[in-house]
C-alpha cells in the first residue's frame, strides 16, 4: 500500500489503513527532509550559514536604482545561484 508525496514532495502520505516498517520509514525520512530544509533556510534567514540576508536602507536601494535607467526594481529568487536577487528593469543589480 504505497502512498503519495505532498504537491511539493515535502511529506509522505501513508494510503488510509497503512502500517509497517517500510509505510514508517518512508514517513520518517520525509519528515527528516523537510526538517533540512527548513533548518537551511532558517539558517540563511538568521544568519547561521553564509551570512545575513542584508537588509538595505531606502537609500542604498535608491543608489541602485539611480545606478540603473530604470525605476523598476523586482528582487527574485534564483533558483540556480539559490539567491536572492535585485534587478534593476532588466539588468542586474545586486545579489541579495
Amino acid at each position: 500500500m504505497a502512498g503519495i508525496t505532498t504537491q511539493n514532495g515535502f511529506f509522505y502520505k501513508p494510503n488510509y489503513g497503512a502500517f509497517g516498517e517500510t509505510e514508517k520509514n518512508l514517513f520518517d525520512a520525509a519528515l527528516d527532509n523537510t526538517d533540512g530544509i527548513i533548518k537551511i533556510v532558517k539558517d540563511k534567514t538568521e544568519g547561521t550559514v553564509g551570512g545575513n540576508i542584508p537588509r538595505y536602507t531606502t537609500d542604498e536601494i535608491q543608489a541602485i536604482v539611480d545606478a540603473g535607467t530604470s525605476s523598476d526594481v523586482r528582487v527574485v529568487f534564483n533558483t540556480t545561484r539559490n539567491a536572492l536577487e535585485m534587478w534593476v528593469g532588466f539588468a542586474f543589480a545586486k545579489v541579495l
